[in-house]
């Protein structure tokens, strides 16, 4: 959900030829228009923030924590997330050759939302 719309890079290997070639995990499609319109929604608002404090350059020098308390905000109320990302596909098991989805709501219902 934070990344770009395409499969991971896993490593490298080597093909026929004996060259370097990229390896990327199995692409979870499902997934891709989701991570579009939440990637469009950061542009919108770099977009409106920037020309509506144009005038004030001071108030493009956000730190990091700044940047990242909406996220820790969100993450740290579990069905505040469950609600805004319910239907998320993810593959429960990250990293693995699995082909199985569920959605981010039916994971954090199982682990974390008691």
């Amino acid at each position: 959900m934070l990344s770009a719309p395409a499969p991971s890079f896993i490593g490298f290997d080597f093909d026929e030829n004996g060259e370097v070639k990229y390896e990327f995990d199995y692409p979870e499609t499902e997934g891709y228009e989701m991570i579009r319109e939440i990637q469009q929604g950061i542009k919108d608002f770099v977009s409106d923030y920037t020309e509506r404090f144009k005038d004030y350059p001071f108030m493009t020098n956000i730190c990091g924590s700044d940047a990242y308390a909406v996220c820790r905000q969100v993450i740290s109320c579990p069905q505040y997330f469950k609600n805004l990302f319910t239907d998320y596909p993810v593959n429960r098991a990250v990293g693995s050759a699995s082909f199985e989805t569920g959605t981010l709501g039916d994971l954090i219902e199982n682990e974390f939302v008691k």
